[in-house]
């Protein structure tokens, strides 16, 4: 098979991100491995990757690689755009998409920017009810992925104070607030996914477990959501809500923080409040 481009393959990630240049991507894409899905790696630059793609939708490679089950491999120290998975299998869709417009509004009001716009990628099915939300080109960079759940955990201790205080606004209504709980009272927001080497779905793309669950909006594409680049400059950081130095935690906020006087405690933290 001849590709528009020679790409570097692994197996493994490791080797796959190992002395990775700000030129490089990496992708993941799911494979079958003897009855098994597993991940195949793929390390190039940004024009490597759109010539690909564009092989993909000639049928000009492997088998492995026709069906497009990519995801990105969001690397650490590098400045990445605000993404979220919001996803419920015992919710009304209508109540979700109410919402992403909440904490849409949420976010602008932290970008101090009313104009900021993000992409809604939707792969619910009659099963599930799944979105992923991603920052557009009108909206900003964190510094990197670890400051981007450090913000979705400061909506989080705001949206479970109002809750639990039963403290609303016009701005932030009961309903609003309620709605980022499903009909089983479970909170729909991923918040553990901000770890180091995440793998994001991309846009366009399905799970080789769930292949009719395309992952998709109108004008949205993969290149348009990806959400990390290693040239910019204008980044903004978000502490998390104890002012300490966001780091990768696979722990839900609410097992990190309780507040206690007022005040918000990182109870995984301190031994006094364990």
């Amino acid at each position: 098979m001849i590709y528009s481009i020679q790409m570097d393959f692994f197996y493994t990630l490791a080797p796959a991100i190992d002395k990775l240049n700000s030129t490089e991507i990496v992708l993941a894409q799911d494979i079958d491995r003897n009855g098994s899905v597993v991940k195949r790696f793929i390390r190039g630059t940004l024009n490597d990757i759109k010539n690909l793609m564009i092989d993909i939708d000639k049928g000009n490679v492997e088998n492995w690689l026709k069906n497009k089950h990519f995801y990105e491999v969001l690397v650490k120290d590098r400045p990445t755009r605000i993404f979220v998975d919001m996803e419920t299998n015992n919710g009304d869709k209508k109540t979700i998409e109410h919402s992403i417009k909440v904490l849409i509004k949420a976010f602008r009001i932290f970008c101090k920017d009313p104009d900021c716009e993000f992409n809604i990628l939707d792969s619910s099915s009659n099963d599930k009810i799944s979105f992923h939300i991603v920052g557009s080109d009108k909206s900003p960079y964190m510094k990197n992925s670890f400051h981007v759940g450090a913000l979705i955990r400061r909506v989080t201790c705001f949206i479970y104070s109002c809750r639990i205080n039963k403290q609303y606004s016009e701005e932030f209504t009961k309903n609003d607030i309620d709605s980022f709980f499903d009909k089983d009272d479970q909170y729909i927001i991923d918040d553990v996914i901000y770890t180091t080497n995440r793998f994001w779905r991309m846009c366009d793309s399905s799970k080789m477990s769930s292949s009719a669950r395309v992952l998709s909006a109108p004008g949205c594409n993969w290149l348009n959501c990806m959400v990390q680049s290693a040239h910019i400059t204008n980044i903004k950081e978000c502490l998390e809500i104890d002012d300490s130095e966001p780091v990768s935690t696979s722990k839900k906020t609410m097992k990190l923080y309780q507040c206690i006087n007022n005040t918000w405690i990182n109870v995984d933290k301190d031994s006094n409040y364990q």
